[in-house]
């Protein structure tokens, strides 16, 4: 038996129309910058940014003309965490989803990432199949299986 159609469909491409989905990646570890965006453009996403710095950061998103639909954002960086860059990216566009890619699991933190509207949290280290499950979540795409 052939699964549904929407499961051919790779995560990164509206099903209603075939267009990508567009991200962002904010964090100060080169390394984790090139593991998501290859991840995430195997699923189909356009990358149109990355930055290393939640400042460097909110001046590209100032500057892009296509935003992104999704950026994934790590909370311990140099002189602008992710909990500032956020809540900053918050002001400008209330609807972006966040999904925080990050080691810190206090409760504390977490609870104010909720609070700022979080679309969704991935521990670090995380396996591809959970941070594309995430993303499939927070999609509606909840038939969604990586392969």
């Amino acid at each position: 038996m052939n699964p549904p159609e929407e499961h051919r469909i790779p995560l990164g491409i509206r099903p209603t129309n075939g267009f990508p989905f567009t991200a962002m990646t904010i964090d100060d570890s080169t390394m984790m910058r090139k593991l998501l965006i290859q991840i995430l453009r195997g699923e189909g996403f356009e990358m149109i940014a990355e930055a290393d710095s939640g400042r460097s950061a909110l001046e590209i998103y100032s500057t892009l003309g296509k935003k992104p639909d999704f950026i994934f954002l790590d909370v311990e960086m140099p002189e602008m965490n992710g909990i500032e860059t956020m809540a900053e990216l918050k002001k400008i566009n209330p609807q972006i989803k966040v999904i925080m890619v990050t080691s810190i699991t206090d409760e504390s933190c977490v609870r104010t990432l909720v609070e700022l509207g979080i679309s969704g949290y991935v521990v670090k280290p995380f396996k591809r199949e959970d941070l594309l499950l995430r993303v499939a979540r927070i999609l509606g795409r909840n038939n969604y299986q990586p392969t």
